[in-house]
């Protein structure tokens, strides 16, 4: 088992916070392959169409992102930090400092990506 020191939760609390920042500094320019002039040709449709898609999945990624941040911030604040939200075990440290977002232990995400890459519904929230 691990205990993080009070450096390690202050660490990692700038480090969730900085990484909010950024995330929510994004330029909304980001966005602007959703706007699409009305008169496109067939040939150029699709092209924008694949831009809009990887849009939208970066976008997607982003929230789902600032989600976790904002879960292991209240986690933080609640002494809950660290603790696999599935299997309850104690997240190793040197996973929380490198994605201080991480909810749950290298198991249960393997688990969750196996499960996910096989279509299948797992007993753990993504």
């Amino acid at each position: 088992m691990h205990t993080l020191s009070p450096d390690d939760l202050k660490a990692i609390r700038e480090l969730l916070l900085a990484e909010k920042e950024s995330l929510l500094r994004e330029p909304r320019s980001a966005l602007d392959a959703l706007r699409h002039p009305a008169n496109l040709s067939v040939e150029d449709r699709v092209p924008l169409i694949h831009d809009q898609f990887v849009a939208l999945n970066f976008r997607k990624q982003s929230y789902e992102k600032l989600r976790k941040i904002d879960a292991a911030l209240d986690r933080l604040d609640t002494g809950e930090f660290g603790i696999c939200q599935a299997c309850e075990v104690q997240i190793p440290r040197k996973r929380l400092l490198a994605i201080p977002w991480a909810d749950l232990c290298v198991p249960c995400q393997e688990l969750l990506h196996e499960g996910a890459s096989r279509g299948l519904a797992v007993g753990i929230a993504a």
